[in-house]
């Protein structure tokens, strides 16, 4: 794990999460960067998306910034959340409930 202190962010990490000594012809080095984490995963979200990613002989994926990308996490999750019951309460206004439903 290579930790690397700048100015702008407050967390950033190269974390090594798969490593093969083959010899083939692909890619030498993979970069994964994820870009939004949730709370189910918490950190392990940075390189879980990306495990079974098998193009280089090594991969690392960066770490930064997680507790914004955890805000950014719950901010879609709730955008969506949002969306999905709009839409269903809309879905609903076309069937015979929609004398339930109110105005």
């Amino acid at each position: 794990m290579t930790t690397v202190t700048l100015t702008s962010f407050q967390h950033f990490i190269f974390y090594v999460f798969l490593f093969f000594l083959n010899c083939c012809r692909c890619l030498h080095v993979t970069i994964a960067v994820s870009g939004w984490l949730n709370d189910q995963i918490g950190e392990s979200g940075f390189w879980i998306p990306w495990k079974n990613l098998r193009i280089s002989d090594e991969q690392y994926c960066l770490m930064y910034e997680s507790q914004y990308l955890m805000e950014l996490g719950r901010s879609i999750d709730y955008l969506l959340s949002f969306a999905v019951s709009l839409a269903a309460q809309e879905a609903l206004k076309m069937t015979v409930l929609s004398g339930n439903l109110g105005p």
